[in-house]
């Protein structure tokens, strides 16, 4: 397959316009079937979500590749301007959502990196150029919490939804 050079808008446009709603039972039923509750599960359900949606993004014009536990970025971006790779999310929480886990090691500084960010009824991109060209300043969000990065997206959010933040939208029939 041939992958032509996109922007980040044009790959979020191909993100939106691709939205399936397949795509989203199919994580719900990995959810519901093995659980996130349990700690053991989290890393194998994580990964889970991550290369299904490197299923979804590939035939949209994505070149994307898993990064099997790699730390920060989950998928790989080959043709994307200005982007190397991604974080890939999904919550059905609404204060916030864990970014990264140094697995009993410190973290570091809390960065905010590019996130695919789906919840039960919105999906994201946090690009964090754009929110910072909309004048807001991430490291309020970002909670450190020794070994692992937590950003509050109860407080986030709502701000970037008030901005028009151009990467969110709710899927229909989700």
């Amino acid at each position: 397959m041939s992958f032509d050079t996109l922007t980040v808008g044009q790959m979020w446009d191909a993100v939106v316009k691709g939205c399936k709603c397949e795509w989203t039972a199919l994580v719900e039923r990995i959810l519901n079937k093995f659980g996130a509750g349990l700690h053991c599960n989290r890393f194998t359900i994580g990964e889970s979500i991550e290369r299904k949606t490197v299923d979804f993004l590939r035939p949209l014009g994505i070149d994307a590749d898993w990064l099997a536990s790699a730390a920060r970025y989950d998928i790989r971006i080959r043709n994307v301007t200005s982007l190397s790779g991604i974080s890939c999310k999904f919550s059905s929480g609404e204060d916030k959502v864990t970014l990264n886990n140094a697995r009993r090691m410190t973290t570091g500084k809390p960065v905010l990196h590019h996130t695919l960010l789906f919840l039960i009824d919105e999906w994201w991109f946090l690009d964090p150029p754009t929110i910072e060209s909309l004048g807001i300043d991430t490291d309020p969000y970002l909670i450190d919490g020794g070994s692992s990065v937590d950003l509050d997206i109860k407080n986030l959010l709502p701000k970037l939804r008030e901005l028009k933040y151009p990467y969110y939208f709710r899927p229909a029939n989700i």
